[in-house]
């Protein structure tokens, strides 16, 4: 009977697996359908990976096309499985595969392991992990094309993880080289899958790290087109995460020229509203809409508004943003913060634009920005899960809180804020200098409404990492598409 049984759970998960593969496939043309096939096999798909997790055969990725499906799997799990189920599966596996001699899949199954640890804030536990499969794929040797270039993917695919770690530690020389050497590896394979899409998204991130806006630019068109070729459709999870980057490119194009060519920034700042649009169109097809990737387009659309002095639009835009991201993210999240100040600098905007004018209805702004600058200051200075470091943003709410106090004749208040910052200040100077942890959305935003204060921060991109463990609890189908494509990148 034991034997019969355990047959039986051996037959139960090759069929699944299979199964999971197909979905993984379908996800790459038509996420939506693929969310509909794991609803109806959800709890056979879950079992499944259970008995992996414990024991089983080990999925291969001796072939090019095998590699591809097991990634296609990876991508889909997004879908239904949290930041540490897919660790501990990662973790298993790999462990099974090398006590099997299957180094190739052990060396894919640690990158997949990495990745998450890169999700979890852990980048130097993550490059540090990949050092033993670059070791191993470096000793194996194959005569067959197709297990060489099987391994040129896994190859490209540990370049990838380690270049993304390395990004969100803010060393984006290295990030870069890392990305270009994963780039290498992969078209010399294949070019225009998914996979591939994604390294090229994630060379614009680094770039537009870097402040090469026009390569960004390149990279983030590049990979939208390598999806489009490998899809009769746009209802996939990465679609609006490139067109939001694309909207992103041109608006940081935009910002470069604006004081020589203003007529050309304006076209800039337009195709980056248009692209916007289609990123929240396309999210509102795929049942993603009004979450923390919604959060992240509105924000960046405001900032494109307010690039062309259409503060009103603006403010609309930063509202929902910041309305989004307290629904979801806790209380002191440096992305709230960061919403309440750049809702803020549009009030103070205004209401300079107001008291110019001679208009009295300069004191409301000034007040609405006092209130969001005050909300914001709490939370700077009173510490935060990012280990209490201030956001980017600190310096230019700093500069404008104080400012709109001494507008509003509030000298008391001045006085006393000016104080609480110099001891804020104090006890930052003390702390040691560290990579600050990334913040839910991950990458720097603007920090001003585009027409004053500091214009030098960037907008927000995203790449592929989850940000957070999901809840345990089964999830809406709407909920899961919105958690698997709430990817950030790295800032």
């Amino acid at each position: 009977m034991a034997a019969l049984y355990i047959q039986a759970e051996h037959n139960f998960v090759k069929l699944f697996w299979k199964r999971l593969e197909k979905i993984g496939k379908l996800a790459e043309t038509n996420s939506l359908d693929a969310l509909a096939q794991i609803d109806d096999n959800r709890v056979h798909l879950e079992q499944c990976l259970d008995l992996l997790i414990r024991e089983g055969a080990v999925p291969d990725v001796s072939k090019t096309k095998r590699f591809h499906k097991q990634y296609s799997v990876c991508m889909t799990w997004e879908l239904f499985l949290d930041i540490s189920k897919r660790l501990k599966f990662c973790q298993n596996v790999a462990e099974r595969a090398l006590k099997q001699g299957n180094r190739r899949s052990y060396c894919f199954y640690k990158a997949m392991e990495a990745e998450q640890l890169v999700a979890k804030f852990q980048y130097g536990k993550a490059i540090q992990m990949l050092q033993k499969p670059f070791a191993i794929l470096e000793e194996l040797e194959s005569i067959d094309q197709e297990e060489k270039n099987s391994m040129k993917l896994v190859k490209a695919l540990l370049h990838y993880v380690k270049a993304h770690a390395f990004g969100c530690m803010q060393k984006n020389g290295d990030a870069l080289s890392e990305i270009k050497t994963s780039l290498q590896q992969c078209k010399s394979v294949s070019g225009n899958s998914y996979f591939a899409a994604r390294l090229v998204n994630q060379q614009g991130a680094i770039y537009m790290n870097m402040g090469k806006y026009m390569e960004s630019l390149d990279c983030h068109l590049n990979a939208y087109e390598i999806l489009k070729k490998s899809a009769a459709s746009d209802l996939l999870l990465d679609v609006p995460t490139y067109l939001m980057n694309i909207g992103t490119g041109y608006s940081e194009m935009g910002k470069d020229v604006r004081q020589q060519k203003p007529l050309e920034a304006i076209k800039h700042f337009e195709k980056a509203i248009d692209y916007y649009d289609r990123s929240l169109s396309t999210e509102k097809r795929l049942h993603m809409d009004e979450y923390i990737k919604t959060a992240l387009t509105l924000k960046n659309k405001a900032m494109a508004y307010c690039h062309l002095h259409r503060l009103s639009e603006g403010l609309r835009m930063a509202e929902q943003s910041l309305t989004i991201r307290r629904k979801y993210l806790p209380q002191k999240n440096p992305d709230v913060c960061r919403g309440l100040i750049f809702v803020a600098q549009i009030h103070y905007d205004m209401g300079r634009e107001k008291q110019k004018s001679g208009d009295v209805g300069s004191v409301e702004e000034f007040q609405q920005a006092e209130r969001y600058f005050g909300e914001a200051a709490e939370m700077e200075v009173s510490g935060r899960p990012d280990e209490g470091f201030p956001t980017v943003d600190y310096e230019a709410l700093k500069h404008e809180y104080l400012d709109v106090l001494k507008r509003l004749c509030k000298n008391d208040e001045l006085q006393r804020r000016k104080k609480i910052f110099m001891d804020f200040d104090r006890k930052v100077e003390k702390r040691s200098v560290s990579p600050r942890k990334q913040s839910e959305s991950s990458q720097s935003e603007e920090s001003t409404s585009g027409s004053s204060s500091n214009e030098e921060a960037e907008d927000e991109q995203q790449t592929h990492t989850e940000i957070k463990e999901e809840s345990s609890r089964k999830k809406t189908r709407k909920e899961q598409l919105r958690e698997a494509s709430t990817k950030c990148s790295i800032a």
